[in-house]
């Protein structure tokens, strides 16, 4: 139920798009980097850890035209890292909220803004049972941006970029680095 409640933006944002002039875009990211979170060992006596900036992202976002050469945007996407193995699942899901400025030159993007990532949650379903870690608190932080759109200015077209996270997210453990680096595809409508 936690989570449907977090989807009302979305809805938001798309009927907002729908509604005006605004445009609308979808992008979804492969990222890397941040603390360990939880460290997984297998059977054969190997490991892997889940990472408090990594894997996979996907996000439903509005722009706006602010000025001549200056986008606006306002995304929301969901963030998952997980482990797979025989007897279960380990994961750790978060929602970033992007709220970015983005200054075009030619086919070129650059900008910044914040993040909030709410709801980040790592999540143990294991046999035996194994209890996760405690309940991390809603973070914020910085987002670097750059990407390069195919057709180039005020043109809605796909999109190719990177992204530099850099968050930390808290719990009653202790603080952990979200810091990450990623590679971003999108479409703009």
């Amino acid at each position: 139920m936690k989570r449907l409640r977090l989807l009302f933006p979305l809805v938001l944002l798309f009927a907002a798009s729908r509604a005006s002039a605004l445009g609308m875009y979808f992008e979804g990211g492969l990222y890397f980097g941040g603390d360990d979170l939880v460290r997984v060992t297998f059977t054969d006596g190997s490991s892997e850890p889940i990472q408090a900036g990594r894997l996979f992202s996907l996000a439903i976002g509005v722009t706006e035209q602010i000025s001549y050469n200056v986008q606006g945007r306002v995304s929301l996407g969901y963030k998952y890292d997980f482990i797979k193995a025989d007897n279960g699942t380990v994961s750790f899901s978060r929602m970033p909220l992007d709220i970015l400025a983005m200054y075009y030159k030619r086919q070129w993007m650059f900008g910044g803004g914040l993040t909030f990532h709410l709801s980040p949650e790592v999540e143990v379903d294991v046999t035996p049972s194994t209890a996760g870690p405690p309940a991390y608190d809603d973070a914020y932080g910085l987002v670097l941006a750059f990407d390069y759109n195919t057709y180039g200015y005020y043109q809605r077209d796909w999109y190719l970029g990177g992204r530099v996270t850099l968050i930390n997210y808290k719990n009653t453990t202790g603080s952990f680095s979200g810091n990450s680096v990623g590679v971003v595809f999108g479409y703009m409508f």
